[in-house]
Parts: C-alpha cells; structure tokens; sequence
C-alpha cells in the first residue's frame, strides 16, 4: 500500500507540473503572439495606407469643384462685361407686323357716283431684308380693304336714286409688294425713315344689295356698278416712318394711291393711312 500511494503521488505530481508548465506558455502565446502582431502591425499599416490613399482623392475632389467654380464664375464675368460692352439696339430690324388706317379720298370718275370718300384698312406681316445704316429693303403682304357709303337705294315709289353704285360697297383682298427706304439721322443710330413702295393684287367686291331686285336692275342702266366683281389692285405711294424709343416700336404716316380694275372704269382713289408697327 504504501508503495501504491508513492507511485500514485509522483503521477499526481508530474501530471500537475505538466499542466504548470503548459498553462503558462499558452497565456505568453495568446499575450504575446509575434505572428498576431506581425498580422496587427500589417493592419495597422493597410489603414494608413488606406487613409493615405483616400485623403488625397477627397483633396482632389475638391480642388476640381473649387477650379469649377472658379471657371463658371470668371465665364459669368466675361458675359457680364460682354453684355456691356454690346451696343443697345436701339432701332430693331427683321421680321415686323403693322397696321394701317386711315381715310380715302375717291377720284373721278368713280367719286361721280358714290360718296367721295371711304375707308382704307391694311394689316401687314413683312420683313427686312436688306439693311444698312443708310438703306433698307423690305419685302410684305397685306390684308387689303376699302369700305366706301354710297347714296344709297331707295325703294319708295317715285324716289330717286342718289347712285348707281347701289349704295354701300366693300373691297377686300391681297396685295404683296416691296418698300425701299432711307434712313436718316444720326450717325449710328437714324431714327428717320422716307420710303416709297409699290404693290398688287386681287380682291373682290361683295354684293351688299339684293341685285336682283327689280329696282335694282332697272338703275344699272347707268353703267356702271361696283359689287359683285372681282377686282385687281395696285397701289402705290411714300411714307414715312419713325422708330421711337421703345426699340421694336415704330409709328409713322403712308400716303397710297389706289386703282382698283374690273369694273367698267378704273376707281382711282388716295388714301392717308396712320400706322403703328412692331419689329420682332
């Protein structure tokens, strides 16, 4: 027995120093491990180097913004000192809308018989297509109408007719034609115009009485009746016009005279016509 328990106690002993010993270096390997260290010092530096690597980029990034800025700054400086540097159109040329009215004065032989004088109405769209300080070369086409009050017809008994133009005529059409003019004025900038044109076209002239009406019939034995005819036009005369202050606005006053052809003799008319007009 004795002998037992000194064998079984150097076991006990030796199994207990094996543990001492392995205990020990197990907690220095998990303290002081120099592959985990080298594996830290290795992370340590890919950070760095990472961070390294980002830090410029985010420097880059906003240099480029701060040089893009810059840049659209300095442009928008150009195009404000472009903008000054421009010189105000002050008077505006190109593509223009106008409108004419005004009275007119019917000539012999047609003022023989129906009222002498009427109304001219013309809308143009036009454009400039030539132009020079000194000249300018338009080309238009005009909305073209003429309303004239004749003596009118009477349908009483023993009346008598005023006219046998049949009362109240219209004429309405289309013209197109060409206007030269001169500017005059300052030496950049001529607010004065003085042009001539010439124009034609077609119209018609609308029946505003019952013509069949027998009383009607029975006064065309005078010879001559206006409506219901189609009818050429020309036209031709001066202006003159001003362009104000406002740039794409001008006013100014046109003097036409007109021939209308068809009928059985040429009605030959003046008329004054003030006109406001836009430019585009």
């Amino acid at each position: 027995m004795p002998k037992f328990d000194m064998k079984l106690s150097y076991a006990l002993l030796t199994v207990l120093l094996g543990l001492g010993l392995a205990l020990p270096s197990s907690a220095l390997a998990d303290e002081d491990d120099p592959e985990e260290e080298e594996d830290g010092e290795e992370e340590e530096e890919e950070e760095e180097e990472g961070g390294a690597i980002d830090e410029p980029s985010e420097r880059g990034g906003i240099d480029l913004d701060r040089e893009e800025e810059t840049a659209r700054a300095r442009r928008q400086r150009e195009n404000n000192e472009r903008r000054k540097k421009r010189p105000v159109r002050e008077v505006v040329k190109g593509a223009y809308l106008k409108v004419n009215l005004g009275p007119l004065i019917w000539l012999p032989s047609i003022s023989n018989y129906t009222s002498t004088t009427g109304t001219e109405m013309d809308i143009s769209f036009g454009g400039d297509v030539v132009d020079t300080l000194n000249f300018t070369l338009s080309v238009e086409g005009s909305f073209f109408q003429v309303i004239t009050n004749g003596d009118g017809v009477s349908t009483e008994i023993g009346a008598q007719i005023g006219s046998p133009i049949q009362g109240d005529f219209r004429v309405f059409g289309g013209i197109g034609g060409v206007r030269f003019a001169g500017n005059l004025g300052g030496k950049r900038v001529k607010r004065f115009s003085i042009s001539g044109h010439v124009a034609g076209g077609v119209g018609y002239s609308p029946p505003l009485v019952d013509l069949a009406d027998a009383r009607v019939i029975s006064r065309m034995a005078y010879g001559y009746i206006m409506q219901d005819r189609a009818l050429g036009i020309i036209q031709g005369g001066a202006g003159v016009e001003y362009y104000t202050r406002l740039s794409h606005f001008s006013l100014g006053l046109d003097v036409d005279f007109n021939v209308l052809l068809g009928g059985p003799i040429p009605a030959m008319g003046v008329a004054t016509n003030f006109f406001a007009k836009y430019t585009f």
